[in-house]
């Protein structure tokens, strides 16, 4: 909780390069895990788990995920575990613009994180895409339409969609 992003992005993307390559192949007397998927934070849309800007993380997300993916082109590089896209199943709220709510900054904070990495200068891979829910079954296929329909829209037509939390 409350974490703040790293002073150096290149640097923190150095950093996971190594711990990759502690699980994964063994380096400075690690395991060889075989670990594919690898999440690059958890809900930066949540002011409890990312104390910086959305700006800040798009850029961490674009600087990490372009460095993980070049030392490791068969490993699965994505993220973020967004809290979820609630606002949708409120048509009421989603009728009118501008965020209306802490649901809607979720919703606002993909759209702009997909704009952001699908930039020219600022393009990074995204092989998954993780988000939560702690709705109902209805709710849960009308936000995996909606994720589907976002990351397609941004050309991310292979990218995996993850509900990787949830409430049975």
């Amino acid at each position: 909780y409350r974490i703040y992003p790293p002073k150096d992005f290149e640097k923190g993307a150095r950093i996971c390069e190594h711990i990759i390559a502690h699980y994964n192949e063994g380096w400075a007397g690690g395991y060889h895990f075989g670990i594919t998927y690898w999440e690059i934070w958890n809900e930066p849309d949540n002011g409890q788990m990312w104390n910086g800007t959305p700006e800040e993380y798009y850029r961490l997300y674009h600087v990490a995920a372009s460095h993980l993916k070049a030392c490791f082109p068969h490993l699965k590089i994505g993220g973020y575990a967004s809290c979820g896209f609630y606002e949708i199943l409120n048509t009421a709220a989603a009728a009118h613009s501008g965020v209306s709510s802490r649901t809607g900054y979720f919703i606002e904070f993909f759209e702009k994180f997909l704009a952001h990495i699908t930039t020219e200068g600022h393009e990074a891979p995204l092989d998954f895409f993780s988000w939560h829910s702690y709705a109902g079954i209805r709710e849960n296929i009308a936000s995996a339409a909606y994720a589907r329909e976002m990351l397609d829209k941004f050309g991310f037509t292979e990218t995996e969609s993850i509900l990787n939390e949830w409430n049975p």
